[in-house]
């Protein structure tokens, strides 16, 4: 990971995400702030850049998963992975997320790239994220994950059981209704 990236993520995990700016992460690590311009568009670009970086290891962690496993065990094997990669920056992803109503704008873009590694997720499940059908995977995806995330975020047991279980529950939710819109 990137330096510039993690004196970011020190600075949200020790502050806030709404007292964020690259001028008090300069102070606090001396890093330029011409630094952060190469690399972040703003500020929203730092917590794309870490979801960048959670969707990179999940999908070299994954690249020679077994496909004969049905779409559910592959999506939780996925979603399992993608948690553990997230793990410590959990903090970081619960303040974005106890934040968020205070700061929409940052919410959308966040949200954008959120979208997108949703597409990457069913993409390594071998589901087609495009076109009708694909846009209803994401969006069911997109809900279950946010369900999951929800669980994560209070289940401090080092083996995830409590997420473990919610993500079972909403997978199996998720197949019920995929299978009734023929999905």
């Amino acid at each position: 990971m990137d330096q510039s990236l993690k004196a970011c993520l020190d600075f949200i995990e020790k502050y806030n995400w709404k007292d964020f700016s690259f001028e008090k992460v300069y102070r606090a690590s001396g890093i330029p702030l011409s630094e952060f311009y190469r690399l972040f568009q703003n500020k929203s670009g730092v917590i794309s850049s870490l979801i960048q970086y959670i969707d990179e290891k999940m999908l070299e962690e994954l690249a020679g998963m077994d496909s004969q496993n049905s779409s559910r065990e592959i999506l939780f094997e996925i979603i399992l992975t993608r948690l553990e990669i997230a793990s410590p920056y959990k903090k970081i992803f619960q303040k974005l997320f106890e934040e968020s109503l205070s700061a929409p704008l940052s919410s959308l873009f966040i949200s954008q790239k959120g979208l997108g590694s949703v597409q990457w997720m069913l993409e390594q499940a071998g589901l087609n994220p495009y076109g009708w059908s694909g846009m209803l995977r994401v969006q069911g995806l997109t809900v279950l994950y946010l369900y999951t995330l929800k669980t994560w975020f209070s289940d401090a047991s080092l083996d995830m059981e409590k997420t473990m279980a919610s993500l079972d529950r909403g997978l199996l939710r998720v197949e019920k209704l995929a299978h009734a819109l023929s999905l």
